[in-house]
């Protein structure tokens, strides 16, 4: 439209045209110039308005994919995020589960392995308490075996001290010695060798009785009181005056003073009847 206009002036300047045709030439020009000018307005205006259109129409729908992409994503986001905690949870109340079956299983073998241990440990506690009782039992019974035993043994010693004393008693009175025996019914039990001194007190010649043992083992006082009263029982002087050996003796020593009489006074009266 522009360069039609520059055209027709220019070929009514060439053509010896008025500058009154010229102005009315260029107000027609400017008229139509702003004709067509306002008739571009117009379209431009229109092709704006549709631009903007096609604009607002391509804005909202890319805003509305846009905001589809956004709810599909946060729909998907959600479904995730649900998924998930599903999982999670799931997870979680497996693990819990396993938890629980293994405290099960460990509870279950603690309260086994402690029942047993307990039994093991009643067991032993009783088996402990049966060999003290038996040991208990036993160690008993062989004391009450060796107290009977001792017992029997003591009153054995007894009966053979009692046997000794009343042998010593007896030769004692036998060799007439009676106030020794009464003076040793009357005292207390005589230590070791006290009979076998009282018979030394009585003989001069027989051998020193032997030195009494310390108390405390019966054997060796026994011993000791057998010896004395063998060196009691074979003492040679005071059983010269016991029974009929006195008697015997002073008949013998009659004799043999008779027989020595009558050697002195003129010998036997045989020796004199074969003289003759």
């Amino acid at each position: 439209m522009t360069t039609t206009t520059q055209t027709t002036v220019v070929t009514g300047r060439h053509g010896g045209v008025g500058e009154e045709d010229a102005q009315r030439a260029a107000l027609r020009d400017l008229v139509k110039l702003s004709a067509e000018c306002a008739a571009a307005e117009i379209e431009i205006e229109r092709t704006h308005r549709a631009q903007v259109q096609a604009a607002n129409r391509q804005l909202e729908t890319a805003l509305a994919e846009i905001q589809q992409r956004h709810d599909q994503l946060m729909q998907e986001a959600q479904q995730q995020y649900e998924q998930r905690v599903a999982e999670i949870t799931a997870q979680h109340a497996a693990a819990m589960a396993d938890q629980q079956n293994y405290e099960s299983t460990a509870r279950s073998r603690f309260e086994y392995e402690h029942d047993a241990i307990e039994n093991d440990l009643k067991n032993k506690l009783q088996q402990a308490i049966w060999l003290a009782e038996s040991v208990f039992e036993a160690t008993q019974n062989q004391i009450a075996k060796e107290y009977r035993k001792a017992k029997e043994t003591h009153a054995a010693q007894l009966e053979e001290a009692d046997a000794m004393e009343k042998r010593s008693l007896e030769l004692l009175a036998l060799y007439g010695r009676r106030d020794l025996a009464e003076a040793a019914r009357a005292a207390p039990p005589p230590q070791a060798s006290e009979a076998t001194t009282a018979a030394a007190q009585a003989d001069a010649t027989a051998q020193p009785a032997p030195q009494a043992p310390p108390p405390g083992d019966f054997q060796i006082h026994r011993d000791a009181v057998k010896l004395g009263l063998a060196q009691l029982q074979g003492l040679a002087i005071p059983r010269l005056f016991v029974g009929m050996r006195p008697y015997l003796i002073l008949v013998g020593a009659m004799l043999l003073s008779g027989v020595i009489s009558q050697l002195v006074a003129g010998g036997l009266p045989y020796l004199s009847y074969g003289q003759v």
